[in-house]
C-alpha cells in the first residue's frame, strides 16, 4: 500500500511566495510558487512548461521551522504568458507527510484571514 494520497478537491487558494524547483524528462526549473491551494498551485517562472507536463516538484512551506519540503507530482493544467509567466499545476501524487503540511498550512493561512 502506498503512502500516496490522492488530493481532494478544495478550491481556496491562499497567496503565498515560496522557491520551487520542478524537473520534467530530466531537466530542471525554478519559480516562485505565488498561490497554492489543496489541490495545486500557480508557479510563475521563465521556464516554460506545455499543458499536460508531467512534473516533479520540491518546495518549502513560509515560516515552517521543521525544515522539511513538500514534494511530489504535479500535471500542468494551464499556461500563462502575461502579466506573469508560469503555469497551473494540479498535485497528481503526493506523499501524505507532504499533503498534511499543506492542509496545516492552509488552516493555518485561514485562521489569520479570519
Amino acid at each position: 500500500m502506498s503512502d500516496d494520497l490522492p488530493i481532494r478537491p478544495r478550491s481556496a487558494r491562499v497567496p503565498l511566495d515560496a522557491d520551487v524547483t520542478f524537473w520534467r524528462d530530466g531537466n530542471h526549473g525554478e519559480g516562485q510558487v505565488r498561490n497554492l491551494s489543496a489541490t495545486g498551485f500557480f508557479t510563475e517562472t521563465e521556464h516554460p512548461v506545455p499543458v499536460g507536463a508531467r512534473l516533479e516538484i520540491s518546495f518549502r512551506l513560509p515560516n515552517d521551522r521543521s525544515g522539511k519540503i513538500v514534494t511530489g507530482e504535479a500535471i500542468v493544467v494551464r499556461s500563462a504568458r502575461d502579466p506573469h509567466p508560469g503555469f497551473g499545476a494540479r498535485f497528481f501524487r503526493i506523499p501524505r507527510a507532504a499533503a498534511t503540511m499543506i492542509e496545516e498550512f492552509l488552516v493555518r493561512a485561514a485562521r489569520r484571514r479570519a
